[in-house]
């Protein structure tokens, strides 16, 4: 059984959480999904006060960025909050809810890494990772791999260690621009020079992402297509619902959508690094399938090895990389890795309790005249904020060993 802490509570407060947890059960609300996590540590024990004490740091931040707050243990929901959106954004101090759809911005990266996970599994990919890319895509593209091209591997781009050229714009480049209009994205970037050789160096590179995507594009099962292959290798195994039209505003300027999207480049190659939309409450999904070892319900959907791959740093630096995931240091003594992307949105595995710390927040740029407007100083909060409440509240509450609540 799981054990929630109760640190200097008196019998109101008492009285106040069984009836709030006795609702719960009975709405079905208190579990994000119905899978089973047999590997957990139902024993761990949860300082609720001091999530409670995150939620007041969050609120109290200058410009109300971030839009969700909520801890999950072996699968089970323990604690969520939402908040206002701040007062620069569209639908300013509305209350954020667990159908707002947000765009997960970087945080797609993990997915796609997933998605190579799943046609490992399927058998449509080859179960290597340092199976080279050239064999994996089509024959048209053969001219491109030279120059040291012919050398890199699924698994220089999992961890982006590829090579290939690509500058972002906050460093004063058009690589992102470039990608986004090519005719033939996996051409454009085979096209762009060696930087350094495979495997020598990170260098984060969302191009590397969307080849990952592109592999999965032109590996489906003849007569499927990509989005088919991801909506029934993971999506409905999940119960995320998606719609595929594309006919749609941008996030950017419009309310929150009612429903999950991803969008794909010209060729139609869905975005391999960027812009899929879904739900909070399907946000969260994606991570607990990652807490549970690849496992939803009775299906495994990923290798568990796989999986631990992903979540381990691979490039040896302070600050980690994986498998198109970051390894963050939060504590000293606790491993965590983080799907992660833009604005906030961060799905954090404490590996080895089964928790996850799930975080979104808000993408939209703040208008010139906003008295919230700094540029990236805005974006640096979001990163303070969340480190903050994981190494200060978050991590210190699964460690506490005071009075217990069994439940």
């Amino acid at each position: 059984m799981m054990k929630i802490q109760l640190n200097r509570w008196n019998k109101r407060d008492y009285s106040k959480l069984c009836g709030v947890v006795i609702l719960l059960l009975l709405s079905n609300t208190l579990f994000a999904t119905g899978q089973a996590n047999d590997n957990c540590d139902a024993n761990l024990s949860i300082d609720l006060e001091l999530l409670e004490a995150a939620d007041s740091y969050l609120k109290s931040t200058k410009d109300n960025h971030t839009h969700s707050f909520a801890v999950h243990h072996c699968g089970r929901k323990v604690f969520e909050r939402f908040y206002r959106v701040n007062d620069a954004s569209p639908g300013r101090g509305r209350l954020v809810k667990s159908t707002d759809v947000h765009e997960l911005q970087s945080a797609t990266k993990t997915l796609s890494a997933i998605l190579i996970g799943i046609a490992m599994e399927k058998g449509d990919i080859p179960k290597d990772v340092h199976t080279p890319i050239q064999s994996l895509l089509p024959k048209k593209y053969k001219d491109y791999f030279v120059g040291g091209r012919e050398n890199i591997t699924l698994y220089h781009l999992l961890t982006m260690t590829s090579g290939i050229r690509w500058i972002d714009p906050q460093d004063g480049g058009d690589s992102f621009l470039r990608l986004e209009t090519a005719k033939d994205t996996v051409a454009f970037l085979l096209s762009e020079p060696l930087d350094h050789s495979p495997g020598s160096r990170f260098h984060y590179n969302t191009g590397n992402s969307h080849l990952l995507s592109a592999i999965v594009f032109y590996n489906t099962p003849k007569g499927t297509s990509q989005q088919q292959y991801v909506a029934e290798s993971l999506l409905d195994i999940l119960d995320v619902e998606i719609d595929w039209d594309e006919n749609r505003d941008n996030l950017a300027t419009q309310p929150p959508q009612a429903q999950n999207y991803w969008l794909t480049t010209k060729d139609g190659v869905l975005r391999g690094g960027w812009d899929s939309h879904f739900r909070i409450k399907d946000f969260y999904k994606f991570g607990l399938l990652l807490s549970n070892s690849g496992r939803w319900n009775d299906k495994q959907i990923l290798d568990s090895k796989f999986v631990e791959a992903m979540t381990s740093n691979q490039t040896g630096a302070e600050l980690g990389y994986g498998y198109q995931m970051w390894i963050p240091k939060y504590s000293a003594s606790q491993a965590v890795a983080s799907q992660s992307g833009y604005g906030g949105q961060e799905n954090i595995l404490i590996k080895g309790k089964q928790v996850l710390v799930t975080f979104t927040g808000d993408i939209r740029p703040f208008p010139m005249e906003s008295p919230y407007y700094d540029s990236k100083g805005a974006w640096m909060r979001q990163i303070r904020d969340i480190s903050k409440v994981m190494g200060e509240f978050v991590i210190p509450a699964l460690q506490s060993s005071d009075s217990e609540l069994e439940q």
